[in-house]
């Protein structure tokens, strides 16, 4: 009777153990006529996006009577971890979500599966030229663009006003966003007694800070990389643009140690005067300063600032893209909720709820995707840079940049020396 006992036990140990380490996707075989897919993403675990996400998703089940999707959120500062966590460790997700500076990494690790053949061809062709280069890898496309965001600047009209400027008159010339962004801080604190910055941009040891530096640097007439891939880290254009954002950093015009999110919440909370963000930031600011739609009225937009140096308004084009892993065992299936997501009745939803753009042409030139604020975004489309991030150690190097931003701003370090090492460390990262 004991050992009739301890082998039930045994037996049901080894069960729990096959139920709790079993992958989403072997569970998906073993129930009859039910399909798992797993779908990964940071958008769900954010209060701006989540609910979007989910409705997405439950039209893909409403549409699949037979598919159950799983998702995998983690937030967006662990996400890229976690996700290569759980693709090495024979976990991968069905559709994996990943963004301009990260996909490349995940090509690197040989996590996803080519959509030549897969994706139907006239998907393909229906994907603006620009946006298909920065999913091709080695020729291959490897990912499909979601939602493209140059970024390009925002204002507060109100405290443009409260600094005796003109709100409805944003700066056209670099000179002018210097001189304005001065004038918004010397207005000091607000009622509370909180200080109020003329200019916020993300700085602190988060690759994304790295990756939005770039605008930075553009305007001041460089790039991270020439036209041959080579790292060009202790460029003077870089040496410009450290040199500016250290005086802003040191006469208090600009926060340090903050990150993208951070600059969201002291925007929405009217503490900065100019930053720049993704489309979509229009519903963060709606929700987190309490307005609702009203924050629209003291919300500006505008393409960036002409440069001194190429006189053209420069900024960076980042952008939201979605995977099928190499690894999915239902890669037609991954691939339709894909399509489902960049499809057009989606994609009009998602931009009336976060005023996202599309990668698409058909869908981009549509009446109910167009309204003034996403029209700036659309203008800046013309002249923002796609990222250079055709290696898979690039978001490696973006933290060297945020490194290097930290030892400058927080440290005060000087700046021709920190360069010059973050130069030598991006060649070795890149084998160069």
């Amino acid at each position: 009777m004991k050992s009739k006992a301890l082998i039930l036990i045994a037996a049901y140990l080894m069960l729990a153990s096959i139920l709790i380490f079993s992958t989403p996707q072997a569970e998906s075989e073993g129930e009859a006529g039910q399909i798992t897919l797993t779908f990964s993403t940071w958008t769900i675990t954010e209060e701006t996006f989540g609910h979007p996400i989910q409705v997405i998703l439950g039209k893909f089940e409403e549409s699949h009577p037979n598919v159950k999707i799983d998702v995998l959120g983690v937030p967006f500062a662990q996400y890229k971890d976690q996700l290569v966590i759980a693709a090495t460790g024979g976990n991968p997700p069905d559709v994996i979500h990943g963004n301009s500076q990260t996909m490349v990494s995940y090509y690197g690790l040989d996590l996803l599966e080519p959509l030549d053949d897969l994706a139907p061809s006239s998907l393909i062709n229906d994907i603006f030229a620009t946006n298909l280069k920065g999913v091709t890898f080695d020729g291959k496309i490897m990912a499909m663009p979601w939602a493209p965001h140059p970024n390009p600047l925002l204002y507060n009209k109100a405290l443009l006003q409260k600094a005796g400027l003109d709100p409805n008159k944003p700066p056209e010339k670099w000179a002018d966003l210097d001189r304005m962004a001065r004038q918004i801080a010397k207005i000091g604190t607000d009622a509370d007694g909180n200080q109020i910055w003329g200019i916020a941009i993300a700085n602190a040891k988060q690759s994304h800070s790295g990756v939005v530096f770039e605008a930075m640097v553009l305007s001041h007439g460089g790039s991270y990389f020439d036209d041959q891939g080579k790292p060009r880290f202790d460029s003077a254009a870089m040496k410009a643009a450290f040199k500016e954002m250290k005086d802003w950093a040191s006469n208090d015009v600009m926060p340090t140690g903050v990150w993208q999110v951070d600059i969201r919440g002291l925007f929405a909370s009217q503490r900065v005067g100019f930053n720049s963000d993704f489309d979509g930031v229009r519903g963060i600011y709606r929700k987190t300063s309490g307005l609702g739609e009203d924050f629209d009225e003291i919300l500006g937009a505008a393409v960036m600032p002409k440069s001194p140096v190429t006189n053209r308004s420069e900024t960076v084009f980042t952008e939201h893209e979605l995977a099928v892993a190499k690894a999915s065992k239902h890669k037609e299936l991954a691939m339709a909720l894909v399509e489902h997501f960049i499809g057009k009745e989606m994609m009009i939803y998602y931009h009336g709820t976060n005023a996202v753009l599309s990668a698409r042409k058909s869908i981009s030139k549509l009446p109910e995707m167009r309204n003034p604020f996403t029209d700036v975004y659309i203008e800046q489309l013309k002249t923002a840079t796609p990222l250079p991030a055709r290696h898979p150690a690039y978001d490696n190097a973006m933290l060297l940049v945020t490194k290097a931003l930290e030892r400058v701003l927080t440290n005060n370090e000087d700046i021709d020396t920190v360069l010059a090492e973050t130069q030598a460390q991006v060649l070795e990262l890149y084998g160069m």
